[in-house]
């Protein structure tokens, strides 16, 4: 195994991480309190380094919750985040698109927070265009996670 420390994992782990009071700070502080989280990719094992992350957290029954704050903290972190990142008028044209409802449940602004998601997963090779990107309610996108629907 490589013993030299992915740079996702030195990203997370970072005190800036885990200070935020989201899913994302949640993930970092059971990450780095997690003695055994792969620190590094496991050459030998094939797979990208997420999609070994997301063996490892599957293997030990992790909610769906951890798997969309682990690809929320991989977008984040992401080199190829650039190709991903939507400007304003990129979300707002979403937002137009979508009718300002939750492509699922239907629910609007009015009902809580809504998101813009990505339809394929980047964890499954889905781009940030705006074709690819649709409206979902919290609770909706949260259960989604990165499943193909």
């Amino acid at each position: 195994m490589n013993t030299t420390n992915h740079g996702f994992y030195k990203w997370i782990t970072s005190t800036k991480r885990m200070d935020l009071d989201t899913i994302v700070g949640d993930l970092a502080k059971d990450i780095w309190a997690d003695m055994r989280f792969p620190t590094a990719k496991d050459n030998g094992s094939g797979g990208t380094y997420l999609s070994q992350l997301h063996n490892y957290l599957s293997a030990r029954s992790a909610c769906a919750e951890a798997h969309c704050a682990l690809d929320e903290s991989w977008d984040f972190y992401s080199p190829q985040k650039k190709n991903r990142q939507m400007g304003p008028g990129v979300r707002f044209d979403v937002f137009k698109k979508c009718d300002y409802r939750c492509q699922i449940c239907g629910a609007t602004a009015a009902d809580g927070k809504l998101e813009v998601d990505h339809i394929v997963p980047v964890s499954k090779g889905g781009t940030g265009e705006e074709d690819n990107l649709w409206v979902l309610c919290f609770e909706c996108n949260r259960g989604k996670t990165d499943k193909d629907l």
